[in-house]
């Protein structure tokens, strides 16, 4: 989403990743090139610990403020995995043990950003309770039950009751299914039960298990480069040129031309309710 496309009228969109803020971390300065400095919001626990709902929309509104200011589109964040155990490393990104009371903290946080026309990235989609090994194919196993009533219910409510537009999937495998190919839990659950409309984009693809074609097949709409984005994907490759070859592959290209077909409706939808297409179409 980082591409302009006059043409067709489409804006580019800048994406910070923090969940304290948008301006506030290396990848608005070192990855975009953009080396704003902003505000950092009390850390997720904090927020989610007041019980207080109306500063918990004041947050996300102030941060989507904040972004219009700077000219950010989108934020990865907020993140909302649970703390299942006190060891894992991105406790401070998420907000509770509660899949009740991320989810309402969650959704007060969306709705205030996207009240901004900010679009707003749920993640890591899901079961990312643990950091440790996550990037070398950590096999998480859970019954449906408690996928649904703990770990699911967070993001379940920031879809339909905060009206997120984005979410980024997770590193670690759901059972033998990469989360970022999952088809049960990218279109069965997010898009056909849960109503999602907007783009589903990978968590930093810097892994080899993490195939984009997989992906695209099973509802997964963008790749979060990151070695393009570094100026490496000479050296490593690059996600565009995985899903480019598929494209013209005989074999997969039928599949992959409508799996790209549909991830670009997705990520349009997306961008369309952002508040750089309003500006965009003003100058446009």
């Amino acid at each position: 989403m980082q591409v302009t496309v006059d043409r067709l009228g489409i804006p580019r969109l800048y994406t910070p990743d923090s969940p304290t803020g948008v301006a506030n971390s290396l990848f608005s300065g070192l990855m975009m090139g953009r080396n704003h400095r902003g505000a950092t919001f009390p850390a997720p626990i904090v927020v989610a610990s007041t019980w207080n709902q109306d500063l918990q929309y004041l947050k996300g509104y102030s941060i989507g403020n904040e972004a219009r200011a700077m000219k950010f589109g989108g934020w990865y964040a907020p993140a909302m995995n649970i703390h299942r155990t006190p060891f894992n490393g991105r406790n401070f990104e998420y907000y509770s043990e509660s899949g009740v009371l991320s989810g309402i903290t969650a959704s007060n946080v969306v709705r205030g950003a996207t009240d901004q026309g900010l679009v707003v990235f749920l993640k890591h989609f899901a079961l990312n309770e643990r950091e440790a090994n996550t990037r070398s194919q950590l096999f998480t196993f859970s019954n449906e039950q408690a996928i649904r009533e703990i770990y699911l219910r967070s993001f379940e409510m920031a879809v339909k009751d905060g009206g997120a537009m984005g979410v980024m999937s997770s590193f670690n495998y759901i059972g033998l299914s990469w989360a970022g190919a999952h088809s049960g839990l990218l279109t069965e659950v997010l898009r056909n039960e849960w109503g999602f409309r907007g783009v589903v984009i990978s968590d930093a693809a810097m892994s080899e298990y993490m195939n984009p074609v997989m992906a695209a097949h099973a509802g997964g709409n963008m790749a979060l480069d990151a070695f393009t984005a570094l100026g490496l994907r000479f050296i490593f490759g690059s996600d565009a040129n995985v899903l480019r070859d598929a494209a013209n592959d005989p074999y997969t290209q039928v599949g992959t031309t409508n799996a790209l077909a549909q991830s670009s409706k997705n990520i349009l939808y997306a961008v369309s309710r952002s508040w750089v297409m309003e500006e965009y179409r003003e100058g446009y």
